[in-house]
């Protein structure tokens, strides 16, 4: 009955992360438009020129990691005292909030609305953290690594039907047509939560409880002086650093090297959607058993991580591109899990969700300054300069990681 019970919670969870991902994918293919001052989607004022629009995203794109490594750890510890379901409902809630204010500000072209909907979804962000918790409270030490490639899968199957939903859709209605979807799976979302997910952390009475508006700060800098847990928070915040390089851009490098429209860019994406399904269905399960270490797992992955993105740099064939997506996604979803196992592995069982929530806080503040630094670059270089930059931080990730114990 037990495992039953927990393989229930664990699918349940799934989808749970699997429609809010959906809802993550759909801003992917639409992003790029908004921010063409030549696209009929440009929500940006009039005086705004191409290379201003560059700097701009990347401000707009920061500006979700940065309120989201705010409240992450907040989030995880407050879901250690009162419980992950209410604060995972609160989270999604807020999320559905987001979408309707953000598909306003697309369809009354105001920058000022779309820049509130991503402050508010930021805000909103740490229901994966608490999620994850949720899992972990579930799981023997010897499942995390496969119960946390659930959290992989979900994001692959998201990224499948997000991005091509919001460019199918975008391209048959309008830009805010996706949105109003992506709010409407939200509150499917909210109503699952509370009628199927059920409460693993009882409620913690202590009565010193306290939360400070500088928690993330704190949790951030604790988080780097445990000893145990420092060289793994350091990969993590290299490789979140350098892949941040790489999505912030990524849809205007297919825009404009390979001439892409909104349903391209979200079929491509679609594509790593579904070979990231496939690695945490089919290839973690496999890879992660006794003969390979995650330390192993990790430096290996990185590794052909960063010759792929150095092709993506020089190469202008398409079909390379496309070739080396199911290796690309492979690389993404190993690391993503190891990370994951890694730091689970390593926390002590009674704070997985403040470490959970830590590791999220460096997840978010590693995305916050590579999205506005990505976007200076492409406005004073070009606009695949980012992928140089995720080039470099990957190679330190590597670095990193042969010095995990």
């Amino acid at each position: 009955m037990k495992n039953y019970t927990t393989k229930k919670h664990l699918t349940i969870i799934f989808i749970t992360v699997m429609l809010d991902m959906v809802g993550i994918g759909i801003l992917i293919p639409i992003i790029p438009y908004l921010f063409d001052v030549n696209s009929i989607y440009n929500i940006l004022p009039n005086y705004v020129d191409k290379n201003n629009s560059y700097f701009l995203q990347g401000i707009t794109l920061a500006i979700f990691p940065f309120f989201q490594f705010i409240m992450a750890p907040i989030l995880g510890e407050i879901s250690d005292h009162y419980g992950r379901k209410k604060i995972l409902m609160f989270c999604v809630a807020g999320t559905l909030f987001g979408y309707i204010l953000t598909a306003y500000s697309i369809f009354t072209h105001n920058f000022l609305f779309f820049i509130i909907g991503r402050i508010i979804d930021g805000i909103s962000g740490g229901n994966i953290s608490i999620a994850m918790a949720s899992i972990a409270d579930v799981s023997e030490d010897k499942d995390k690594a496969r119960n946390f490639g659930l959290i992989g899968a979900a994001f692959g199957v998201g990224f499948v039907i997000g991005p091509a939903l919001g460019g199918v859709i975008a391209s048959n209605f309008n830009a805010y047509a996706p949105f109003l979807f992506a709010s409407l799976l939200s509150f499917v979302n909210i109503f699952a939560i509370n009628y199927f997910i059920r409460e693993t952390r009882s409620k913690n009475m202590d009565p010193n409880f306290k939360l400070h508006p500088s928690q993330a700060i704190k949790n951030v800098i604790s988080g780097f002086k445990m000893k145990e847990l420092r060289n793994i928070f350091t990969v993590q915040m290299l490789y979140t650093s350098a892949f941040a390089f790489y999505t912030a851009f990524a849809g205007v490098y297919m825009k404009e090297r390979f001439g892409f429209g909104l349903d391209y860019i979200g079929y491509y994406f679609a594509l790593i959607g579904i070979f990231i399904g496939i690695t945490q269905a089919l290839i973690v399960p496999k890879v992660f058993n006794k003969k390979y270490s995650d330390k192993e797992i990790l430096t290996t992955a990185l590794s052909i991580f960063s010759v792929i993105i150095l092709i993506y740099i020089f190469s202008h064939n398409l079909y390379l591109n496309l070739l080396l997506v199911p290796v690309f996604t492979i690389c993404i979803g190993l690391t993503n899990t190891a990370i994951g196992a890694i730091t689970s592995k390593k926390a002590n069982k009674d704070t997985q969700g403040r470490t959970i929530g830590i590791s999220s806080g460096i997840q978010a503040l590693s995305g916050t300054a590579p999205q506005f630094l990505a976007g200076a670059l492409a406005a004073y270089f070009t606009y695949y300069t980012p992928f140089i930059a995720t080039f470099v931080l990957v190679l330190f990730a590597v670095y990193f990681t042969v010095r995990e114990k």
